[in-house]
């Protein structure tokens, strides 16, 4: 059974879908992670590319944040894989570094190219949320400063 949360001025879904990220960087998939849990998603997790793949197949998730860079392997690799499962899947691909190549790659097989680092509003547009910033959820919630998603707002005086 769904659940559903107020979230800025709207009841949506909750937990709005699954989301997999992979990248070599573990520090790096547990802030995006964190992200999209703060956004309603259930995340799943992986640092190389057999993981990510794993977890696509026993999950097919409806996002897909994956690196460029996965070892032998490549996120554009897990991207065709996952597409061809998958027809509305929401991608992004991240890169270290700019590169006009993998980008018109990535877009060609649907996803969007970010290099990193990204920033937050960014990838929530990149998957299809209108992303609340602080000054809209302080003025239309609270009427005060937002401490941030899980955080206690100050008192007013």
């Amino acid at each position: 059974m769904a659940h559903t949360r107020f979230f800025g001025g709207e009841i949506l879904p909750w937990p709005r879908g699954t989301a997999l990220i992979v990248d070599p960087d573990p520090i790096y998939v547990r802030g995006v992670a964190s992200l999209l849990r703060d956004h309603g998603y259930s995340v799943l997790e992986a640092t190389t590319f057999q993981e990510g793949r794993r977890l696509w197949d026993a999950e097919h998730p409806q996002v897909l944040v994956a690196d460029i860079r996965l070892g032998s392997f490549n996120g554009l690799q897990l991207l065709i894989r996952a597409r061809a499962d998958r027809s509305d899947l929401t991608a992004v691909i991240t890169s270290p570094v700019a590169d006009n190549v993998l980008a018109d790659e990535a877009r060609r097989f649907g996803g969007t190219f970010f290099v990193k680092p990204v920033e937050p509003k960014r990838m929530l547009e990149a998957i299809g949320e209108n992303p609340l910033i602080e000054e809209e959820f302080s003025d239309a919630i609270l009427g005060q400063p937002f401490a941030g998603f899980g955080g206690v707002a100050p008192k007013p005086a």
